[in-house]
């Protein structure tokens, strides 16, 4: 496109202009490609920390709907917040939590079609959560298990798109994986990558359900301000060098 703008004396305004914006938003893609590697890099090597603080979960989420609204309103989707403002306290990284939810949410926005809804909920783990929009069965587990279900809160997105096959599902957190439903769509293949690394630097665990045609929830879990799991393994493995804002502003952008 440089090229063609460079070359094009009579090549007017309005075209030079598309072409721009085209060249921006590849520069853009490609660099939030390889700030997305370094990360994935820095968080597999254990060289980030981690900084577990005690925090509301509604606040958290409801930060991310913030992040995530305008993208869902140009794709004329509904981003519902459907969680209880009286869940007890997680300790969490602030950033980690803001960065594997908006990975999520904007994971869901992108397949949710139009006039679609993408719901957040969450109970602690042994608890009921409301209705999912479809019954789903084929799941995909990432992550420590055996926990105290006491212990721990679940986290959850809930989208009405088409569904991951059976085959797919569990490579769905594989590093540079597109399945059969995202080849027309943008992204790296990295931020669900990103979200089981986060996940699993706080001791939770991450996983998948759908059905195809019927839609996906993805789930993960943080540990309760009770909890006496608070220390991630690995001694300290995490993301408080991350900035919430810009990864999330990133993400999001990846998902345009």
């Amino acid at each position: 496109y440089l090229d063609l703008i460079l070359s094009d004396e009579a090549m007017d305004a309005a075209t030079q202009h598309q072409f721009l914006q085209i060249v921006r938003n590849e520069a853009e893609r490609l660099i939030n490609l390889a700030d997305g590697l370094l990360d994935l890099r820095r968080l597999e090597a254990g060289q980030v920390e981690l900084n577990l603080q005690p925090a509301d979960v509604y606040t958290l989420v409801e930060e991310v709907i913030r992040q995530a609204r305008p993208l869902a309103q140009r794709r004329g989707i509904d981003l519902v917040n459907e969680v209880a403002a009286d869940l007890p306290a997680v300790v969490v990284d602030h950033q980690a939590f803001n960065r594997i939810l908006t990975n999520l949410v904007t994971n869901a926005i992108k397949f949710t079609p139009q006039a679609g809804a993408v719901r957040v909920v969450a109970a602690v783990s042994g608890e009921a959560l409301p209705s999912p929009p479809t019954s789903l069965s084929q799941s995909s587990e990432r992550g420590g298990g055996g926990e105290d279900t006491a212990s721990w809160l679940r986290v959850q997105v809930c989208d009405i798109g088409p569904g991951i096959p059976p085959e797919e599902l569990d490579k769905v957190f594989d590093r540079f994986y597109r399945g059969s439903n995202s080849r027309n769509l943008f992204g790296a293949g990295l931020g669900l990558t990103i979200a089981r690394e986060l996940v699993e630097a706080q001791g939770g665990r991450i996983w998948a359900e759908s059905v195809p045609g019927r839609g996906s929830i993805f789930s993960f879990t943080v540990p309760l301000a009770a909890s006496p799991l608070l220390a991630p393994p690995g001694g300290g493995k995490g993301a408080g060098e991350t900035r919430s804002e810009n990864v999330s502003q990133a993400a999001i952008q990846e998902a345009m």
